[in-house]
């Protein structure tokens, strides 16, 4: 027979928390709260300093709610971390990095340090606690998503002490309308035709000086429901202003409306950040005849990247005779031999790389130096893929509008691949779908819809998935500037010369249909192929002859390197000589023909043939 059950044992504090019954009792006058009820409450209200909206200004709200509502509240968040509460209170934070080194941290912590451990305790209790209600008191139903921050909750708060003729304007980051987590309530007042405008700035000019220069912020404006001016079918929008009179610039200025928004970004309704209402314009027609990439039919997923904190213990400084770890910093377009940490002592680290010379570019051999490596099985296990997989498509998560690509992707061997980067497999039995998804996220029309869509620094799935790619249907179709061929079949040898000119692609080139040596690399022959692909895309993706100068004039880090270099925008006139090109071969029927010399992916632009041992 089963022992008795013992008799479950009731903790007096939880026997003594305010019912509704109990709310009830006392409002109707029925009896006394219990001792400990009264003075649990009177702890906590003192311990937490309750504030209720409607008992501190009655006679607002016996009005409706207030009338304006003006603010910049705090940007912080919920969450409390472990480096910011020890940092300022013992020594060695940096030890809290790696996910094992804070577990070790944290013991040491418990058992060393019992004061300061209660009141780690107590704080985290603290903030999981506010976690909770916020998530669930259903008064923050459209911004309690995600990693929580104080910034999205205000707006909410905001507009429930509005009354219903009120306007309200708060300074809000950026992500208050771009942030997949934050945008509820961006799209909720769009949707309602509330709301009234966004005007985005860059902190470039210093109007908040103890802020850093590259933040975005934003005066995000709206109405009650009955407001004059409501409904407000299309809201006013501009963005990355320096001063308060560029952001209200006619040339800045655009509009949308819910419906444009939805069109733009289908998946996640947050709002596109454009330059100039022309810029808008040209994103606009991009999308109504193309579809986005997650809708394109093109077969891929994305890949399992190794956590850099929570891998970290099983890393080893590079000879060690692991896997090297690959990092977003050491690749670029068509080029994962980009940069390298061959100039630091081994387990050094550096936020910024010296780029590969050509010299080394030019050895099919060379391969740079990671700063990690990774024992062979902990690295099928970290990944949890096969290191059968002989090549892999990513790109850098981490981007910004000062870089001169806000999309770097490539082909790379596999090894072991950081979170800086993002993994777009594509089976290698299709690898034209990857030819082409290469070349078309490294092409101007692309990244300057990704540019429209980047409200932060990193480059996320969904954002990438909303982005316009053209259908895969149009690999087997002809190519418009020469119908001889499929647009697959001119495709494969410009992409697969700028990126097989190193051995350790030769699977790539493999599964492309090539069995000779890697190519040389040649500068200038290599922007002259990246030129044809632009001018190809521009063409793919629709866009007029006009709009196509706009779009290149937009890539204002390119252009201004290059005017003061040599005193000219090369790319962009490289660039639009071959578009009109391609244009008239479309308009007459002769195809169009390259200006290289050997044409794309010839065999005398490749390395000499070399003994199979060394071209492993």
């Amino acid at each position: 027979p089963k022992p008795p059950t013992e008799p479950k044992k009731v903790d007096p504090i939880v026997e003594a928390a305010p019912t509704n019954d109990l709310w009830r009792q006392l409002r109707d006058g029925q009896g006394q709260p219990p001792a400990l009820t009264v003075k649990t409450v009177a702890e906590l209200a003192g311990q937490y300093h309750f504030f209720h909206w409607h008992l501190a200004f009655p006679q607002v709200f016996a009005r409706g709610g207030f009338d304006v509502v003006l603010g910049n509240p705090p940007w912080e968040r919920l969450k409390i971390q472990e480096r910011e509460f020890f940092s300022a209170r013992v020594a060695e934070p940096e030890r809290l990095e790696s996910s094992a080194g804070r577990d070790a941290y944290l013991a040491v912590v418990a058992a060393e340090f019992p004061a300061l451990w209660t009141e780690w305790l107590g704080a985290k209790r603290g903030s999981e606690a506010q976690a909770h209600l916020i998530r669930n008191s259903m008064r923050f139903e459209r911004t309690a998503s995600g990693d929580l921050n104080l910034f999205p909750l205000f707006g909410d708060l905001a507009d429930s002490v509005l009354r219903a003729s009120g306007r309200c304007a708060l300074l809000r980051p950026q992500g208050i309308v771009t942030d997949k987590s934050y945008a509820g309530l961006f799209i909720n007042l769009l949707k309602n035709q509330r709301l009234v405008a966004v005007r985005g700035f860059v902190n470039e000019k210093m109007l908040f000086p103890a802020v850093m220069h590259n933040v975005k912020f934003c005066i995000f404006s709206f109405a009650g429901q009955d407001a004059p001016g409501t409904p407000c079918t299309r809201a006013t929008f501009s963005f990355d202003a320096e001063t308060v009179s560029e952001s209200f610039d006619a040339a800045r200025v655009h509009q949308m409306s819910a419906e444009d928004v939805r069109r733009l970004n289908p998946e996640t309704e947050t709002c596109p950040i454009f330059d100039s209402g022309r810029s808008a314009a040209i994103l606009a027609r991009i999308y109504e005849s193309m579809p986005t990439l997650s809708a394109s039919g093109f077969a891929y997923s994305y890949g399992h990247t190794l956590h850099m904190k929570n891998a970290g213990r099983h890393f080893r400084p590079r000879g060690s005779g692991g896997v090297p770890v690959l990092e977003s910093k050491m690749i670029y377009q068509y080029n994962h031999r980009s940069a390298g940490f061959d100039h630091l002592p081994p387990g050094e680290h550096a936020h910024i790389l010296p780029p590969t010379g050509p010299s080394l570019l030019q050895d099919p051999g060379f391969e740079p130096s990671s700063c990690y490596e990774l024992p062979e099985k902990v690295f099928a296990l970290e990944v949890g893929v096969s290191t059968s997989l002989r090549w892999r498509m990513v790109y850098r998560r981490i981007t910004s509008l000062e870089v001169a690509r806000t999309v770097v992707a490539c082909i790379v061997p596999n090894r072991g691949l950081s979170d800086s980067l993002m993994i777009v497999d594509v089976a290698p039995s299709t690898p034209t779908q990857a030819e082409f998804l290469l070349s078309c996220f490294n092409s101007v029309p692309f990244d300057f819809a990704a540019r429209c869509k980047q409200g932060g620094r990193n480059l996320s799935q969904y954002v990438f998935d909303q982005l316009p790619v053209p259908p895969v249907g149009r690999l087997t179709e002809r190519c418009p500037w020469n119908p001889a061929v499929p647009l697959a079949v001119w495709l494969t040898p410009r992409v697969l010369e700028l990126t097989y000119t190193a051995d350790s692609l030769s699977a790539f080139a493999s599964d492309c249909g090539y069995a000779g040596p890697p190519f040389r690399w040649f500068e200038e022959r290599r922007a002259d192929l990246r030129a044809e692909l632009d001018g190809a895309f521009l063409h793919l993706f629709g866009i007029a002859r006009d709009d196509a100068e706009h779009l290149l004039d937009s890539f204002w880090v390119v252009r201004n390197r290059e005017i003061a270099e040599s005193a000219e925008y090369r790319t962009k006139r490289v660039i639009l000589e071959i578009y009109d090109e391609m244009a008239e071969a479309m308009r007459t029927g002769k195809p169009y023909r390259t200006r290289l010399d050997p044409p794309p992916a010839d065999p005398r632009v490749a390395h000499a043939a070399r003994p199979k041992e060394r071209n492993r």
